[in-house]
C-alpha cells in the first residue's frame, strides 16, 4: 500500500520569498528564455505566443502563457497497472518509492563487480517486485550492456513487464522507443492505445541540459508524454557554481524556469 505523510511540510523560506523566487524565474524565461532543439518544440511555443528565435533556437516564454499552462495542473495522477492493486496515486501527501535508475555496473557478494546484463537486470526486477514498499521501477536497475543499444529498449521493456505488475518505466530516448515503449504497455494491460492516453501507465523522467537548454531526445519526451496523457518528472541537471547561479536562490530560480519551460510543450506543468 501506498504510504501518506500526514505532516506540513518544513517551510524553509517564507512565501514573499517563494514569490520572489518564481518571480525572477518568470523573469528568466521572458528575458533570457530556453534553448529547445527540437524544432517541433519551438513551433508549439510559437503558437502559444512566445517569441522564437530560429537562428539561436532559443524561446522567451511570457508570464501569460506560463500563468494558463499552470491552471491546467491537476491536483493528483493516477497509474494503473493491469493488476489493479499496483494502482498508485501521485499526490502532494503520498509517498511513492522507486527502484534506481541507470548503473552500467551490478555487484553481489559471489560474482563481484561487472557491467550488467540483461540476466542481472531481469534479477533486480524480480527484487523489486518483491519488496513491498517498492511501487514504481524505476528504469533500469542495472543497464543490459549486453543487448545491442538499437533493441536495448525491446528487451529490457519485454522483461520489465514479463517480471513485475508494477508500474513500469519508459526512456525518453527517441520518439520511435517512447512509442515502442506505450505499444508494449498497452499490450500487457489489453488495452488500446487511444485508452492508454486515457488512462495513465507509466512515466518518466526528464533531465534538462543546464543552464537554459532541452536537447532533441528529451524534448521528444516530454512532447510525446503528454501526448499520451503520462505524467513525466522533470529534472534539471543542476550543479551550483557550474550549471548554475552558485547562490541557493539564483540556483533555485533558474531550475524553475527550467521545469516550466519544459511543462509547456504540452500545456501541463509537472
Amino acid at each position: 500500500r501506498q504510504l501518506s505523510n500526514p505532516f506540513r511540510p518544513f517551510e524553509l523560506v517564507s512565501a514573499d520569498e517563494i514569490e520572489a523566487i518564481h518571480g525572477a524565474s518568470l523573469e528568466i524565461l521572458e528575458r533570457i528564455g530556453i534553448r529547445f532543439s527540437l524544432s517541433a518544440a519551438r513551433e508549439i511555443f510559437r503558437k502559444a505566443g512566445a517569441l522564437v528565435d530560429e537562428e539561436t533556437m532559443r524561446v522567451r516564454i511570457g508570464g501569460d502563457i506560463v500563468a494558463q499552462a499552470l491552471r491546467t495542473l491537476p491536483d493528483s495522477v493516477t497509474l494503473e497497472s493491469y493488476n489493479t492493486e499496483r494502482t498508485v496515486t501521485l499526490r502532494r501527501e503520498k509517498l511513492v518509492f522507486a527502484t534506481v535508475l541507470g548503473p552500467p555496473y551490478c555487484h553481489d557478494i559471489e560474482r563481484g563487480r561487472r557491467q550488467g546484463t540483461l540476466a542481472d537486470y531481469a534479477e533486480l526486477i524480480k527484487l523489486a517486485h518483491f519488496f513491498n514498499i517498492i511501487h514504481l521501477i524505476g528504469g533500469s536497475p542495472v543497464e543490459p550492456g549486453d543487448i545491442p543499444v538499437p533493441i536495448r529498449h525491446l528487451d529490457a521493456v519485454e522483461v520489465m513487464l514479463n517480471l513485475s505488475d508494477k508500474i513500469p518505466y519508459v526512456f525518453c530516448q527517441s520518439q520511435r522507443r517512447i512509442l515502442d515503449a506505450f505499444e508494449m504497455i498497452a499490450i500487457a494491460r489489453g488495452i488500446s492505445m487511444d485508452e492508454l492516453a486515457n488512462k495513465p501507465s507509466t512515466y518518466s523522467i526528464i533531465n534538462t541540459n543546464s543552464p537554459l537548454q532541452y536537447d532533441l531526445p528529451m524534448t521528444e519526451g516530454v512532447i510525446e508524454m503528454a501526448r499520451f496523457g503520462q505524467p513525466t518528472l522533470i529534472t534539471p541537471f543542476t550543479l551550483a557554481g557550474a550549471t548554475t547561479p552558485i547562490t541557493l536562490a539564483a540556483a533555485i530560480a533558474q531550475q524553475n524556469a527550467e521545469i516550466l519551460a519544459g511543462g509547456l510543450p504540452s500545456g501541463r506543468i509537472g
